[in-house]
């Protein structure tokens, strides 16, 4: 059985459960517990430290997943449909969010798994 992750103070509790692996890592949560947007580096921090523990297990990672329910205070969404607009790879692959949201920072703890 795999676990929904939201933050990394819940690994612990994760893996002395046994799980199998993360089915589902929420990476928007560790945007919503903060005053403003994460850095690349603190992303890369935490993605690292997700997949080490939990090596050789399977990660899965969604990429920022916010509007509708979950919002941050410092980056409001206006949008007519906030279930089904801007969020997740739409907000990801959006010029206008590339400087602080990229495939970047989940893809850069996989390449010091790969040498």
């Amino acid at each position: 059985m795999q676990a929904n992750v939201g933050l990394s103070s819940d690994l612990a509790t994760v893996l002395d459960s046994g799980a199998e692996g993360i089915g589902l890592f929420r990476t928007e949560f560790s945007f919503m517990v903060r005053d403003s947007f994460p850095s690349a580096d603190e992303q890369v921090r935490v993605y690292r430290e997700v997949l080490a523990r939990f090596a050789p297990r399977p990660v899965t990672m969604r990429t920022l997943d916010v509007g509708g329910d979950k919002g941050l205070p410092y980056f409001p969404l206006q949008e007519d449909s906030a279930f089904l607009g801007w969020r997740g790879i739409r907000l990801t692959l959006d010029s206008r969010a590339s400087s602080w949201c990229s495939c970047a920072p989940c893809c850069a703890p996989t390449r010091a798994w790969a040498t």
